[in-house]
């Protein structure tokens, strides 16, 4: 498991050790546009909605969970064209976001979270993945778009 601090915006990795409390993010990707690995650990393609994603999910850490450090996105967290790494990642996700201490579920169409029509009617909760991402954690809290 690779975790990014949310202070230094910095990789470790957790293979075979236990790792820090963290946090788990929750989202739709967006084809061509997801901040991976490489761009996050070289500073690389800033501009994406990804990108963006992923500093909203630290910024949202730093002000609302500032004792967690640690976050886990599956886009940048994971070496994507690494078939070993990315074949042990889909096997041990229902686990990881068990043991997460929270899971931010970003619903990039649901514009103010007050908005239950829309929060009903989020492509998310239509996400093959999502069924585990919302049973497995223990806590789940919702993101919108604002």
């Amino acid at each position: 498991m690779r975790l990014l601090n949310v202070d230094t915006f910095s990789f470790t990795e957790y293979f075979g050790t236990i790792p820090p409390p963290y946090a788990i993010a929750s989202h739709r990707w967006t084809a061509g546009a997801e901040a991976m690995w490489e761009d996050v650990y070289e500073t690389k393609r800033t501009d994406t909605a990804g990108y963006r994603k992923v500093q909203g999910f630290v910024a949202y850490m730093r002000t609302h969970l500032p004792l967690v450090k640690w976050l886990w996105v599956d886009t940048c967290c994971i070496k994507q064209h690494a078939d070993r790494e990315l074949s042990e990642a889909i096997n041990s996700m229902f686990q990881w976001y068990r043991n997460a201490e929270v899971c931010l579920a970003y619903l990039e169409d649901v514009p103010t979270v007050s908005d239950m029509a829309a929060f009903e009617q989020s492509v998310w909760f239509r996400r093959g993945w999502t069924l585990q991402e919302l049973l497995a954690p223990g806590v789940v809290i919702f993101l919108s778009n604002d």
